[in-house]
């Protein structure tokens, strides 16, 4: 077996994932998928003789894979401002217009009228753009997601005059995912600093002489010289010297540590006015930092109890909707001398009723809270 991670831009959440699954699913000699959120990747465990086909495969999907061979610090980084990115451009203009929208509305303008329709159009436009483009993969891999709901709730607020009505439900649904990708960004910012804390070159003892070296090239049991004020770049023992090591971002004591002849010292400490040698017991992949690392990749990419909820709610809400108002437009016209129209009608409310806008919002917001309230 075979193991391919690909970096993909657009998997942010499980809408995302649940495309990803279901295109590679159906290609054979595809044994295992592994998602990361946070990290954007997914881990697949295969016996493709051609690892281009998860490629295309996946930019079949209008989305961006990439390659990866080993940890790439661009994948957890916000690679841009949030309030510039283009997502966050254009909810904020689709909350513009579709809120003037509502006042006109509540200010005695009917739907019908023109100014109104060009407002709510481009609230609709600007905050399903994201939406319309993932509800059309989705139709495409036959997968009934919350995007296709949610496309097909707005054309129905359209069919039934309700033109105010679609583009705030467009709106707060722009609002839910850019909430979502907000705590993703937090995750892997706090990652990215995690990261920061220990340096790339440590000067090592090599042939009688001390150089300076890539981290990732130091191996165990080399001699590593930390000068004062300098940050230690690997765990270790120490060997030679003596100092007091402020290892407050590892151990969260609020006091320099005093470190001498056979003490530890971890990566990501910071040295105070000596100079020691110590002998590296970990390599690079494997220092306390890194495993640090991990434990907050896992624990962001780890699902609450409540998201698997909603998640495994949302997969059978959206089918049972859009069945429910099949079935609500078809059968009493069948079985009655009702017009199709009436029902036809009721079905249409029925799918924009449908729209779970609160139960989207709510679980993004959760997860926003709790990353804010730990981020240090």
């Amino acid at each position: 077996m075979n193991e391919t991670t690909i970096h993909i831009e657009e998997l942010c959440c499980v809408a995302e994932e649940d495309l990803i699954r279901s295109r590679l699913s159906s290609i054979e000699n595809i044994d295992q998928l592994e998602f990361n959120h946070v990290t954007r990747t997914v881990r697949v465990t295969h016996a493709l003789e051609d690892d281009r086909t998860l490629f295309r495969a996946i930019s079949g999907l209008g989305m961006t894979p990439r390659f990866l061979h080993e940890r790439d610090d661009d994948d957890i980084t916000v690679q841009r401002r949030f309030w510039t990115k283009p997502a966050t451009i254009l909810a904020i203009v689709s909350g513009l217009f579709a809120t003037t929208a509502e006042v006109l509305h509540f200010s005695g303008i009917d739907d019908e009228h023109l100014v109104l329709r060009l407002f709510a159009v481009v609230a609709m436009i600007a905050g399903g753009y994201h939406t319309a483009g993932r509800a059309w993969h989705a139709v495409r891999t036959l997968t009934l997601n919350i995007h296709v709901l949610m496309i097909v709730a707005v054309v129905g607020a359209l069919l039934l005059g309700e033109w105010t009505e679609g583009a705030m439900v467009i709106f707060l649904f722009a609002v839910a995912e850019l909430i979502e990708e907000r705590s993703m960004d937090r995750a892997r910012g706090a990652i990215r600093n995690l990261l920061a804390i220990a340096p790339q070159r440590a000067s090592v003892l090599r042939v009688l002489s001390w150089e300076e070296a890539a981290v990732n090239s130091v191996a165990v049991g080399e001699i590593v010289r930390i000068k004062p004020g300098e940050r230690v770049p690997l765990d270790g023992v120490v060997r030679h010297g003596i100092s007091a090591v402020d290892q407050a971002p590892i151990t969260g004591e609020s006091m320099p540590v005093e470190k001498g002849i056979g003490d530890e010292v971890f990566a990501g400490s910071l040295n105070g006015a000596g100079t020691f040698d110590f002998e590296v017991t970990q390599d690079a992949r494997n220092s306390t930092i890194s495993r640090i690392v991990k434990l907050v990749e896992e624990a962001a990419a780890n699902r609450t109890k409540a998201e698997r909820f909603v998640d495994r709610f949302a997969r059978r809400y959206t089918p049972s909707i859009v069945l429910a108002a099949l079935l609500v437009g078809l059968l009493p016209p069948l079985l009655t001398t009702d017009p199709w129209s009436l029902w036809f009608y009721r079905a249409l409310v029925l799918l924009v009723i449908g729209c779970p806008c609160a139960l989207v919002i709510a679980t993004p917001v959760a997860a926003v809270s709790g990353l804010a309230g730990n981020r240090h």
